[in-house]
């Protein structure tokens, strides 16, 4: 089977490329052995307050990107994709100002067209290095496409700005927990448009970092993440609450549900850190 071009595919398939990866500078491409590759170079705006390495935020997001594109790729970009699963192991933090590129395959296409499911599996590498920062395996359910194909792919956005991530993402705590404010850079999926998966397991994952922070002055590192998908987020502010599930002497574990309508969960993370 020919191989459509990501730019076309993604066209066909959510109305355009997906803008929040186009905010923080994601590139697509092609290994020479067909595997889909998202690149992401680094920008202070990828970092963490203080710091100069690409944050585990975006690298939650290129991940969920790589997967799904993979996936819809897998399926010859006749039929969408959603999150349904997703989980992540941290392996090491990348160096200062290094760049990251993500490897991924299919692992299974199952089931009907439409009624089925993708499980992919991806890779994040730091760029020109042989080092390994994060693998991730996901579950992409198989959707109709919508009604009619776009004319043509959305330009990319002026390049994002923000003198760090958490000022680019706009989180901001508050007493129903940390509001991430809706805004079009945030949008994975343009026909609907719905929020980029990426962008809410960064939140979800800022909750619990930011919970476990305010619970101990110990220093913590994520070493896993897992994600469940329950509904699409659409064009409104989300909230994510983290409740510290366990604090122990090697590991804390916290749970983080994010909603945008009281009493209907959009998605769950669980979150395993070690101390360090």
């Amino acid at each position: 089977m020919q191989q459509i071009p990501i730019e076309q595919g993604l066209a066909r398939v959510l109305g355009g490329r997906i803008a929040h990866d186009d905010e923080i500078g994601v590139r697509y491409g092609l290994a020479e052995d067909g595997r889909v590759t998202l690149e992401l170079p680094y920008a202070p705006f990828l970092a963490g307050a203080g710091e100069r390495h690409i944050g585990i935020g975006p690298l939650a997001t290129v991940l969920d990107s790589a997967c799904g594109i993979g996936a819809m790729m897998a399926l010859g970009f006749r039929e969408g994709t959603a999150t349904v699963d997703l989980r992540i192991d941290y392996l090491r933090q990348p160096s200062p100002e290094a760049s990251c590129l993500v490897l991924t395959a299919p692992v299974d296409v199952g089931g009907q067209p439409e009624a089925g499911m993708v499980m992919m599996r991806a890779e994040a590498l730091e760029n020109g290095e042989k080092s390994t920062l994060a693998h991730a395996t996901g579950r992409f359910i198989r959707r109709r496409l919508p009604p009619a194909e776009a004319a043509s792919v959305r330009p990319a956005p002026p390049p994002a700005t923000a003198p760090d991530y958490e000022a680019l993402m706009g989180f901001v705590p508050d007493d129903a927990g940390l509001r991430m404010p809706f805004r079009p850079g945030l949008v994975g999926n343009g026909s609907l448009p719905s929020l980029h998966g990426g962008a809410v397991a960064a939140h979800l994952q800022q909750a619990a970092c930011a919970a476990l922070a305010a619970e101990s002055r110990r220093p913590a590192r994520l070493i896993t993440a897992h994600f469940s998908f329950l509904r699409f987020a659409g064009a409104a502010d989300t909230v994510a609450r983290a409740v510290i599930e366990r604090r122990g002497a090697s590991v804390a574990s916290v749970e983080v549900t994010s909603c945008q309508q009281a009493g209907r969960t959009t998605a769950r993370g669980m979150f395993t850190f070690v101390w360090i």
